[in-house]
């Protein structure tokens, strides 16, 4: 007999296990938004209560006892934080969710593994609060507190130190209305002036009078109701409206964990405490059970409801519960709590299938890949967010997924550590279309020539990009008409010989060289320019004219030709990279502008020449029908130190020669008025992670009418709200998550790959420097 009571008592263990192994858990994160001052604390809570409300309806009669599905409603302390959690059974994990979600919309539940506050060889201390009287009594509800009552509670979950741990746990289970007879029972026995309402359950005795008042005869006069006193009177009410809602059958646990023992045990005393403010003394409140701390351990542990199917009795409704355990807001005092950094937005439904893949949608508890196709592309992306926030990551998954896929790219990078990054994971079947700019290869420069052009067009584009250039490389002060008028004159007379190009090491030649002035003025057949050479210029040239101009304008270009390295690369005539042939032809080309050893002119020269030779060359593919122009894709990382004037026309021109740019920027104050303008008035897609504050407002306008100025300001690092072009049309703002990056690359292919680029593009420095030299490059210039 013993053995087979032991063996029912073993199965239904092992289904208890099977229930608890059958619950998802979930992590309750909502964004701390600033609450209406006006607001009552019991207008914030009362969502919670309408939702347990709602979960009632889980309730089926048909299933009884311990077969009925329950949910454990979790306050964490653990590291540093407090964390809210919610487990459910798996199969009612999308209904609650759903439920939850419709009076909380900006909530995010994340399916998560179980946390654990116990550490190896630590102490812990435990304990279950039951009703000090019988369920029908009402403790206080939050409609009665003035301040929020989870303060109180989340203020001792936050005096922790570090390792310590404690929790929260309270397990619900829907009830019939077997709690309310019992009510009904009381109020009865308190209005015929019977004794009632003790510790423990009265249904016996509230059954009881029911069942002899129906045997009275008939002609038999029902008790005269006495009167009650004040209190009683209160009581009576108190029960009558607690007896009007739908009930939960509830368990409480408490636990503490940590390394000393005292401590332990003090952190539950406080938590104890807390739960001492839902007291009402005429009516109801919490005392701590009986029960061992090693069989609340294990219940808490493994979530079981009761044990052995006798559960504590205790019913709480909607409103007591709503006062034990809700989501947090702006009213709680504790800095502890872990509230969602940012608002979570749902993706457009119409999210393509194809194009490079940017990141991912994680929006209540579904993953969905967020992808920009080709067309989409040509529209320009333009990606914003502070250092360190995640930029680099999107910028290098996608120019790997073109890579990889085949296409066209070009990456300027003003620091090196990026362009290092991509060579280190060039697929080996692309490894000879890499083409590696180098600004610090001083034994190998490669020649960028910016006045190399063969059409009058290409001239006009070149003379005004560079005018263009020098104003954002100089304080305007120190410009001017004058000396934008002798630099577009000495651009157009060198650029006139097209068969030898010259370089910018020839505008001081021109100016100073009578022979050399001669010589290119053989070619000059724009009547304009000549004009300025044989009659303006020799009026002035020894005169007080030239003496105020020349020395501005000479004294502009002196820094680079000067500079060894610079003038390796800007004096060679003809350009090391036909750029035309990159982009037709799909190659890679990579620049490493290596700001932190060029220093930031320089930087910024290479990366604005650069960045105007790949317009030209876009340009230039008007001889070619648009169907047949491959598209070729520009990544630009911190662009605010290569946007020119021309920017513009770059951003709204381009998209029909399929020169599809992304460029980034850390704020929004790096740039001028009219490239911010161009951005924003021209860009397809907008990404932006997080900002500053002074950054936070304006984007937000941009991303209305969900997103919010602190939303951007708090947003988790790698993650990003997001604004795409899809089909020609802009989505509504969603939020997104970068992919993790690839691989850490293989560092022996990077210099394979450089020493490829090196040989295909590169120019001994000794030949280099032979040409300059007797180009007169090196000239001493006198004024």
């Amino acid at each position: 007999m013993f053995d087979f009571f032991k063996n029912i008592k073993k199965k239904k263990m092992e289904a208890k296990l099977d229930r608890a192994l059958a619950q998802a858990l979930f992590l309750i994160s909502i964004p701390k938004t600033k609450t209406n001052e006006n607001a009552k604390i019991g207008d914030l809570i009362q969502p919670m209560a309408e939702f347990f409300n709602s979960l009632h309806g889980v309730f089926d009669p048909k299933v009884k006892g311990s077969k009925r599905p329950y949910f454990s409603f979790e306050i964490v302390t653990h590291g540093d934080q407090i964390y809210f959690y919610l487990s459910a059974p798996k199969e009612y994990a999308d209904l609650i969710e759903r439920q939850l979600l419709a009076y909380y919309p900006t909530a995010n539940l994340q399916a998560t593994e179980d946390y654990n506050i116990f550490q190896p060889k630590g102490e812990y201390a435990a304990a279950e609060l039951v009703l000090n009287k019988n369920s029908a009594y009402p403790i206080k509800t939050f409609e009665k507190f003035e301040s929020d009552p989870l303060s109180a509670t989340v203020g001792a979950l936050g005096q922790m130190k570090e390792g310590d741990g404690m929790a929260i746990q309270i397990m619900l289970r829907p009830v019939g209305d077997s709690w309310r007879d019992e009510a009904r029972g009381i109020i009865t026995n308190m209005q015929q002036g019977k004794k009632s309402g003790g510790g423990g359950s009265i249904f016996k005795e509230a059954v009881g009078t029911l069942i002899k008042g129906s045997e009275k005869k008939k002609d038999e006069m029902p008790e005269a109701p006495i009167r009650l006193t004040a209190t009683q009177e209160a009581q009576v009410d108190a029960i009558s409206q607690k007896s009007s809602f739908s009930g939960f059958e509830t368990i409480i646990r408490l636990v503490s964990a940590g390394r000393d023992g005292v401590m332990t045990q003090a952190n539950l005393n406080n938590l104890i405490s807390a739960f001492h403010q839902y007291d009402v003394p005429e009516s109801n409140q919490f005392k701590v059970d009986k029960k061992t701390k090693e069989r609340v351990i294990k219940a808490y542990g493994f979530r079981f409801f009761d044990e052995l199917g006798k559960s504590s009795g205790m019913v709480l409704t909607p409103n007591e519960l709503a006062g034990l355990f809700h989501l947090p807001n702006d009213r709680m005092s504790s800095p502890h709590i872990r509230f969602m950094s940012a608002t979570k937005l749902a993706p457009p439904n119409n999210l393509p299938h194809e194009g490079v893949l940017i990141g991912l949608n994680e929006y209540r508890g579904q993953k969905k890949e967020v992808r920009i196709a080709t067309d989409d592309r040509r529209r320009h992306t333009y990606v914003l967010g502070k250092t360190g926030v995640g930029k680099s990551v999107l910028i290098e998954n996608m120019v790997l997924a073109d890579i990889q896929a085949g296409r066209g790219v070009a990456i300027i990078d003003p620091h090196g550590d990026l362009a290092e990054s991509i060579l280190s994971k060039i697929p080996a079947e692309r490894a000879e279309d890499v083409v590696y700019f180098n600004a610090t290869d001083t034994e190998r420069p490669i020649g960028i020539n910016m006045l190399e052009a063969k059409t009058s067009n290409e001239r006009d584009f070149a003379v005004s990009e560079m005018i263009s250039i020098f104003y954002k490389l100089f304080d305007a002060e120190t410009m001017g008409p004058m000396f934008e008028h002798y630099m577009r004159n000495a651009m157009l007379a060198i650029m006139a010989d097209t068969e030898n190009p010259s370089t910018l090491l020839d505008i001081p030649r021109i100016l100073t060289d009578e022979s050399f002035r001669r010589e290119k003025l053989k070619f000059v057949t724009d009547p304009s320019v000549r004009e300025f050479w044989t009659k303006e210029y020799p009026q002035t040239a020894g005169g007080q004219t030239a003496k105020d101009i020349l020395p501005y304008v000479i004294s502009k270009l002196g820094r680079f030709i000067s500079n060894e390295t610079m003038r390796n690369i800007i004096g060679q005539k003809r350009s090391s990279i036909n750029f035309r042939s990159v982009m037709d032809e799909g190659k890679i080309l990579v620049v490493n502008l290596a700001k932190g050893q060029l220093g930031d002119i320089n930087m910024s020269l290479l990366g604005f020449v650069i960045i105007g030779k790949l317009q030209m060359a876009a340009l230039a593919r008007n001889n070619v029908p648009e169907s047949e122009r491959r598209d070729f894709y520009l990544y630009v990382d911190e662009f605010q130190n290569f946007a020119t004037d021309s920017f513009e026309s770059i951003l709204s021109e381009a998209r029909k020669y399929h020169l599809n740019l992304l460029v980034a920027n850390q704020y929004i104050a790096q740039l001028d008025e009219k490239i911010k303008n161009a951005i924003f008035g021209n860009i397809g897609s907008l990404i932006s992670f997080r900002v500053g504050a002074d950054d936070a407002e304006y984007v937000a306008k941009q991303l209305a009418p969900d997103v919010s100025a602190e939303d951007l300001i708090n947003i988790d690092k790698f993650n990003a709200y997001t604004r795409l072009t899809i089909d020609g049309t802009p989505s509504n703002t969603f939020t997104m998550k970068t992919v993790a990056p690839q691989s850490a690359g293989d560092k022996s292919i990077v210099e394979t790959v450089r020493n490829l680029s090196r040989v295909h593009y590169g120019r001994d420095k000794v030949l280099v420097e032979s040409e300059i030299k007797t180009s007169g490059g090196n000239l001493d210039f006198k004024i």
